[in-house]
């Protein structure tokens, strides 16, 4: 298990205003030559959704929870684009001491996949996972949080290279015996089942469509990532710096104290036998995801699968905690957005004119001096 960081004496450096309008919440830092008040929106807050979609459409670095930590998530621009051509470099200056050579994890919803999966190299028995959106969908709401290593489309240019990593494939004769390794080009997709922030990432997309979305664990290199606000709190305070413009909390859920980041599975590809290949277990165990997801397949652990990083021990299965984050979730957004009739989905869907500027978002650039 990795150190966890210990608090540094610190003379009023980070305080928390919790009293602004619009439920809106600062962390106030005043640190060597940087003294701002951060913005804190609440995923649960239907009003926020739109101000932390443009914040992150506009290149902006938030900190954001999700089922169990704290992770910097910010878009990297397609590279063919040339407007914002060093947007990637962001997660390597927010992870202090993240060496070049290990990628990112793209943060994409269910419904996006095809943007960065050559199904082809599945094996046939697994590709009904990724056949359609809802089997996607499906997935991810048996699985509720993990990685996908996913086989990158040749013709996929819009994908910057800080996302794609070489992964080996074992390959296998008739009778399952192994004939040679290969590597091939691979994206790590992480999601996590939440509609508020599939609401969030299809705002995003919408406002800047020549990017992608990338997210990693919000930590020192070493160091245990923040498993809730107040370890957001403490890296600022221990590292005395605040690599983000915002931060997005989650009020209903950072209590169930999942303290892990998650695990990263790969389906087989074509010439394998047919298992999952686990690269990474977290904060669903294997034996969880399995029986989540009534996969038919095993799993195999390879020598180089490690543990996430996690405030508990290894033997330590929190799959439970992760099981109620989810209904959690789900009981929550369900009591927010009751179902509505077609008459009633009618008229949500015509815009007769364009609306005014958000006021949650005008509230950020006036008062807290967030600009775009």
């Amino acid at each position: 298990m990795k150190e966890q960081p210990s608090r540094k004496d610190t003379e009023s450096a980070v305080e928390i205003n919790k009293n602004h309008p619009y439920g809106i919440w600062t962390i106030d830092i005043n640190l060597d030559g940087d003294r701002r008040q951060i913005p804190v929106f609440d995923c649960r807050d239907d009003s926020h959704k739109e101000t932390i979609a443009q914040l992150l459409a506009n290149y902006k670095v938030a900190a954001a929870f999700g089922v169990g930590l704290y992770g910097f998530s910010a878009l990297v621009e397609d590279p063919r684009v040339g407007r914002n051509p060093g947007s990637w470099k962001v997660f390597y200056q927010a992870k202090i001491g993240r060496s070049l050579d290990k990628k990112i994890p793209i943060q994409a919803t269910p419904k996006n996949f095809y943007r960065y999966m050559d199904k082809s190299i599945i094996h046939p028995a697994f590709r009904k996972y990724f056949d359609s959106r809802e089997s996607r969908e499906n997935l991810y709401k048996a699985g509720i949080a993990f990685h996908i290593m996913s086989p990158v489309p040749e013709d996929a240019h819009y994908i910057h290279p800080v996302f794609i990593q070489e992964h080996k494939v074992f390959l296998t004769d008739e009778n399952g015996n192994l004939t040679n390794i290969v590597r091939i080009p691979c994206v790590s997709l992480f999601w996590w089942h939440d509609p508020d922030w599939e609401e969030i990432s299809d705002r995003a997309e919408a406002l800047n469509p020549h990017a992608t979305a990338g997210i990693s664990s919000a930590n020192v290199s070493g160091k245990l990532p923040a498993f809730d606000f107040d370890g957001m709190v403490m890296f600022i305070e221990n590292n005395h710096v605040a690599p983000f413009n915002f931060a997005v909390r989650d009020s209903e859920n950072e209590h169930f104290q999942v303290r892990s980041s998650h695990p990263q599975f790969r389906p087989a590809f074509v010439g394998e036998k047919p298992e999952w290949v686990v690269l990474r277990e977290g904060s669903i165990s294997t034996e969880g995801f399995l029986k989540a997801i009534k996969s038919p397949f095993p799993a195999r652990k390879l020598e180089t699968t490690r543990m996430a990083d996690r405030g508990y021990p290894d033997n330590f299965i929190l799959d439970e905690k992760a099981f109620m984050v989810k209904e959690t979730t789900l009981k929550s957004y369900e009591e927010r957005h009751p179902p509505k009739g077609m008459v009633e989905k009618l008229k949500d869907s015509l815009v007769l004119w364009p609306a005014g500027k958000d006021p949650v978002m005008k509230y950020v650039e006036q008062e807290l001096k967030l600009t775009l």
